[in-house]
């Protein structure tokens, strides 16, 4: 049987995309992260245009990179609401995919503080992942 996570109402499963600029996975906790390395992400190819020189063998497709832009989201959560963390190396980007990848598949309830919410998840024998004040440097409570 696949693992789901339920996700706003909606069954959500694990699974890959990907775009001309990267991918991204779902992992069966919920949570969706993304790695980019296209024209306008905060990587090497920032300022890559697909246009240029479509002849020259990279088509429409963005080119190699040596760091790319990463960024997670849990279930239905557009993407602008995710924190963007570019310029990440080839470690640094399989580390943020091990730390996505662990994370409680427990959102924060609407209406619920912080604080009520942890207590509630550690009296489940959860761990609660809070984002930390810094983009890029998360923490476990």
């Amino acid at each position: 049987m696949t693992p789901r996570a339920i996700t706003s109402g909606r069954v959500k499963c694990p699974g890959f995309g990907s775009n001309t600029n990267g991918f991204h996975i779902t992992f069966a906790n919920g949570w969706t992260a993304s790695v980019q390395f296209g024209a306008g992400n905060y990587c090497g190819n920032r300022d890559w245009s697909p246009n240029a020189d479509p002849a020259g063998g990279f088509g429409r497709k963005a080119p190699k990179c040596h760091d790319a832009e990463v960024a997670a989201w849990f279930g239905d959560e557009d993407i602008a609401d995710a924190n963007l963390i570019g310029w990440q190396s080839p470690a640094q980007v399989l580390a943020f995919l091990n730390d996505v990848a662990g994370r409680p598949d427990r959102p924060i309830p609407a209406g619920t503080g912080i604080a009520e919410f942890c207590d509630l998840i550690e009296a489940a024998g959860g761990s609660v992942y809070l984002p930390a004040t810094t983009p890029g440097a998360p923490h476990d409570r």
